[in-house]
């Protein structure tokens, strides 16, 4: 009877994968959908078979780029911690891997496309009204699959709070130094100044921000993009739009307190003021983002448990508190002495780093502009829209024999 049973199962697998139906996904909500049960699928998967969350998803892709859709998923998949492998293959190789599949009995395979239709939206249960549509518009633009979190968890023993304490500490006497120099030389030049109270209130601001800077940095790296970085190659990267945003809401607050606090907080409201202060964070969204991220990007993975991962390429939370101290406390002269007009060669040098850093925003971004280029052209030309469709299985379905 057990034996019965074993082939009742197998031949029913069989038949589910012989009869494998594409799911349609016309649009970007719709593979939203689509993502939040999937990512929800493995997460029981995984918690039910842990060897299983080892196993990478396969995403072999149909065609000369990734479509918004795919990448929608993508970006949910990162944010869920879901290994996952992107291959641009031919339509022979996606046969291929179908033919395996139901040979294996694999049934945790997806068939993508993204044509017209009505979709997974329209099929399932979840109608989406007016705010549905707002606040997903506003996770599309932000780059935020999983939406916004004012805050992190993040598990730390007494060791590691006295340490980053003193860490921060030292941060803020650092910062609080490096303004009360830029003060002075404003002093001596004749400006109505009040240190003590500028330093006090840099002081404090650092210090926070340096004790909850991994909360910060992981608040700030919620968004997600996925970019080529070279033919064919993609890479899940931090979302720049929510990632410049928050930058730009940190330093309007670093300037009010420091201008505020110094020079009186009506002097922000003047013409001067206000143009300062806007010239000044637009130079630190570009002068500053760019080696940010690059430190983000070597911070260790904090796990939904609250528990820290090393991962290849990323330094130990130590290293990074280091990193960080030397570059916030070169960075934070230079861009007071530019808020505070301080000195020719200081505000070039600040223009200088934001020129480099808007230049390689736009190296960055190179595929991306030539994609876009090249759809204009193709639209220009009524050439064919380019057909395409993703395969999603497991990537050990192809080596079972």
């Amino acid at each position: 009877m057990a034996l019965a049973f074993l082939c009742f199962i197998s031949t029913l697998s069989h038949a589910q994968a012989d009869t494998l139906a594409p799911t349609n996904l016309p649009t970007v909500a719709a593979a939203d959908d689509f993502a939040k049960e999937l990512v929800d699928g493995l997460k029981k998967q995984a918690a039910a078979d842990p060897a299983s969350a080892k196993d990478p998803i396969l995403i072999m892709h149909v065609g000369r780029e990734l479509p918004a859709q795919l990448k929608w998923i993508v970006a949910h998949l990162e944010k869920a911690h879901i290994a996952y492998q992107i291959d641009l293959v031919e339509q022979g190789e996606v046969d291929a891997a179908l033919a395996d599949a139901r040979d294996n009995a694999v049934q945790a395979t997806s068939l993508l496309n993204y044509g017209e239709g009505p979709g997974l939206a329209a099929s399932q249960k979840a109608v989406r009204g007016a705010w549905q549509n707002a606040k997903f518009l506003s996770r599309r633009i932000f780059g935020l699959p999983n939406g916004f979190t004012v805050w992190t968890k993040l598990r730390r023993t007494s060791k590691q709070k006295l340490g980053e304490a003193g860490t921060s500490l030292m941060q803020g006497g650092i910062a609080g130094l490096s303004l009360g120099f830029s003060l002075y030389l404003a002093q001596t030049q004749g400006a109505t100044v009040h240190i003590a109270p500028a330093v006090a209130a840099l002081f404090t601001w650092v210090a926070v921000n340096g004790y909850w800077g991994r909360q910060l940095a992981d608040v700030q790296s919620q968004g997600a993009t996925v970019t080529e970085t070279k033919p064919g190659v993609f890479k899940v990267r931090k979302g720049q739009a929510f990632f410049l945003l928050t930058a730009a809401i940190r330093s309007f607050i670093t300037n009010f307190l420091v201008v505020g606090s110094a020079f009186g907080f009506d002097q922000l409201l003047t013409a001067k003021g206000i143009e300062t202060n806007v010239e000044n964070t637009a130079v630190n969204l570009v002068a500053r983002s760019w080696i940010d991220q690059w430190i983000n990007s070597h911070q260790a993975t904090t796990l939904p448990d609250g528990s820290i991962v090393i991962k290849e390429g990323q330094w130990s939370p130590k290293k990074t508190i280091a990193i960080n101290t030397l570059w916030n406390v070169a960075y934070g002269l230079l861009k007071n002495m530019h808020l505070l007009n301080l000195g020719s060669a200081a505000k070039w040098t600040y223009v200088v780093m934001g020129v480099t850093g808007a230049l390689k925003m736009v190296y960055d971004e190179r595929y991306w502009f030539k994609h876009k280029w090249e759809r204009l052209a193709a639209a220009f030309h009524s050439a064919a829209a380019d057909q395409c469709e993703s395969l999603l299985i497991r990537k050990s379905a192809l080596s079972v024999k």
